[in-house]
């Protein structure tokens, strides 16, 4: 190691010691200064001094140059500078492969920097391409059933989701198909090391009732009968039939993670009565969905039973009864219909109406009239919307256990 070299990699560590004292005395200060703009073009100078001189004397191959160049990625990606980034982060991992081998674990947080940035620019195609090398190099490293892999199956199944809800990918099908064996997959590992009970099971549970009725509202018309799987998810090389399946089996199979998921919390020690009184109305609401009004009503009533009954001083009964709730309620997942909507969306000049509507018993909209809009010029774009409403399935309001008529609800609908 040169002097030249050395000098620098001294000052990089006495300067993070440095901002590490200041951090405790002022952490707010030290934070806004750590990502100032001079002080990462000062970095950038740094670690591109420190990557030369290691070129320099121990060549372009080092192993000691990966993690110089994923930290100077880091700070293009600070920046904003995504195109830098990647191509910094990858040359990283490049080196990675070569000194540590094909499989090295070290490339696992750079791919995940990496995605970082390819999202920025939407670049959506090659986010997949990253997440299909994270899976398999994920499975290279761990076993099936290893726990390692229950976050990274998670992650990149909420992306598929992600993508199939927001139309990402141009073969929405498979999006749909990895998000379900994923799921499916976490949930088998979650339920293997940690028990059946265990609580972390309710996400991956409620995200497998939305991928069910992703597949009840599937248009089967979709489906390319030469679709063949290009993803390292799975093995399957015609999904047709099995999303024909997964279509007609799609309420049963939402109707038993729900009921799966009140199982977990009645098991708890400390029973929380609101989560369950919340996934109750959830397998009300269920059942709605599916026009199976009659038995929609029948839990409606009996989730209020339940919630007045462990809810002495009426807390949360109020909370949980007392307006219409347009569904599918997904509050994870970006929808078409939003009661409040932000300073940033109106200033996004992203199109919507906000309707006027009265929500009958059965949970329909009637006597639907425009209160605002900023779409007047697109006749086409408010009839979508407002035949979107006509089609929303609410929950209905319930006044001791049974469900009324609600007037003049107001919602912002965003046609799609």
């Amino acid at each position: 190691m040169t002097k030249a070299l050395y000098l620098n990699i001294i000052f990089l560590i006495l300067t993070a010691f440095s901002l590490a004292i200041n951090a405790a005395s002022n952490p707010f200060k030290i934070a806004a200064d750590i990502n100032s703009p001079k002080n990462l073009i000062e970095q950038i100078s740094l670690y591109e001094k420190a990557i030369e001189e290691l070129e320099s004397t121990e060549g372009v191959y080092s192993e000691k140059l990966a993690q110089e160049l994923a930290n100077l990625a880091d700070i293009y990606q600070k920046q904003e500078k995504h195109d830098l980034a990647i191509t910094t982060f990858n040359r990283s991992l490049h080196l990675n492969r070569i000194n540590d081998g094909l499989y090295s674990k070290a490339q696992l947080p750079i791919l995940d920097k990496i995605i970082i940035s390819l999202k920025k620019q939407k670049k959506w195609k090659k986010v997949h391409e990253k997440y299909n090398y994270l899976y398999w190099l994920n499975n290279r490293n761990f076993s099936e059933q290893d726990a390692q892999m229950l976050q990274v199956l998670i992650k990149i199944a909420n992306w598929n989701l992600t993508s199939y809800a927001m139309s990402y990918s141009p073969n929405p099908a498979q999006d749909l198909y990895n998000a379900y064996y994923l799921y499916k997959q976490a949930l088998n590992i979650s339920e293997n090391v940690y028990g059946p009970f265990d609580k972390q099971n309710i996400y991956i549970l409620n995200n497998k009732m939305i991928i069910s009725y992703f597949f009840a509202t599937f248009d089967l018309s979709a489906i390319n009968s030469n679709l063949v799987d290009n993803s390292n998810f799975t093995t399957t090389s015609n999904y047709q039939n099995q999303i024909i399946s997964l279509k007609r089996t799609s309420f049963t199979s939402g109707r038993d993670t729900i009921l799966n998921e009140i199982k977990i919390l009645e098991n708890q020690n400390d029973v929380d009565y609101y989560n369950i009184s919340k996934v109750k109305l959830k397998l009300a609401d269920w059942y709605l969905l599916f026009e199976k009004r009659q038995s929609a009503m029948r839990l409606y009533n009996e989730a209020y039973q339940f919630a007045i009954l462990n809810d002495d001083e009426h807390i949360f009964t109020k909370d949980l009864f007392q307006k219409p709730i347009a569904l599918p309620y997904l509050p994870n997942l970006t929808t078409n219909t939003r009661e409040i909507i932000s300073k940033d969306l109106l200033l996004s000049n992203e199109k919507y109406i906000q309707a006027s509507f009265d929500v009958t018993k059965h949970g329909r909209a009637k006597n639907i009239r425009v209160v605002n809009s900023n779409m007047k010029e697109s006749t086409r774009l408010r009839s979508l919307a407002l035949k979107s409403l006509r089609h929303t399935k609410f929950r209905p309001k319930l006044v001791k256990g049974i469900p009324i008529r609600t007037e003049q609800m107001k919602l912002h609908i965003f046609p799609k």
